[in-house]
């Protein structure tokens, strides 16, 4: 499954935008919006992460406990 994957990249999306939202902010020159933004996508990549582990734990769970290993 991609599943992992899909939230790994959706993390490094989010942190992308968060770099974009701090770069934005720092070149206009006053605090604004950007760092609201810059704080909900740090919070997307962190929801992104638990999610991904979640899945880890999963599959790790049910590959200890196949019968065939």
């Amino acid at each position: 499954t991609l599943f992992p994957y899909t939230t790994l990249f959706r993390s490094g999306n989010a942190l992308g935008n968060t770099v974009a939202s701090l770069r934005s902010g720092y070149e206009s020159g006053s605090v604004g919006g950007w760092l609201d933004a810059a704080g909900a996508s740090i919070m997307t990549a962190t929801e992104a992460m638990a999610n991904g582990a979640s899945a880890v734990e999963t599959l790790t769970g049910w590959l200890a406990t196949r019968s065939d290993s």
